[in-house]
């Protein structure tokens, strides 16, 4: 069992399975756009703060992730630093939602290598922004939402 999928089972509770929206504030999604525009032709990647309301995943804050490797095709993260920022959130009552990262050049679907990270993090949800070198973002947020389900884009809005 990863420690990916035993802290996403701490967490989190049921509602995960429900949730079909992602509802980012718009701080946190100027934070990401910043991030990832800052760090092209290098993947940016960071975590999702919130809690769960209803059907959606309501997303507060965004931290960014330093320590880890990245490239312009992949990236992979220091897993001390994930859980140092995760519980923190945590102790400012906020829950785990998933991951942000970008793809350079790159449309916002997921890669061969995040569908398989996602499917050891079931209920992880995965927020990708292709950044191009003109500045321009698109993004697109997946997820699976438990074991042996496949892949579901989620609805993404602004609060």
């Amino acid at each position: 069992m990863s420690l990916c999928y035993l802290i996403n089972r701490v967490l989190t509770h049921s509602l995960l399975m429900l949730c079909n929206r992602l509802v980012v504030d718009v701080h946190a999604m100027d934070f990401i756009f910043n991030h990832v525009r800052s760090t092209y032709p290098r993947e940016a990647f960071g975590v999702l703060l919130g809690y769960f309301s209803g059907d959606a995943y309501i997303v507060k804050r965004a931290i960014a992730l330093e320590k880890g490797y990245s490239s312009e095709f992949s990236f992979s993260i220091d897993y001390r630093e994930w859980l140092e920022r995760v519980l923190a959130g945590v102790k400012q009552g906020l829950c785990y939602i998933g991951m942000y990262h970008s793809h350079p050049d790159a449309e916002p679907l997921p890669s061969t290598e995040d569908v398989h990270t996602m499917i050891q993090c079931p209920g992880e949800v995965w927020l990708i922004v292709g950044v191009w070198s003109d500045g321009r973002v698109e993004y697109a947020a997946y997820t699976i939402p438990g074991p042996g389900c496949g892949i579901a884009r989620l609805v993404v809005e602004f609060l």
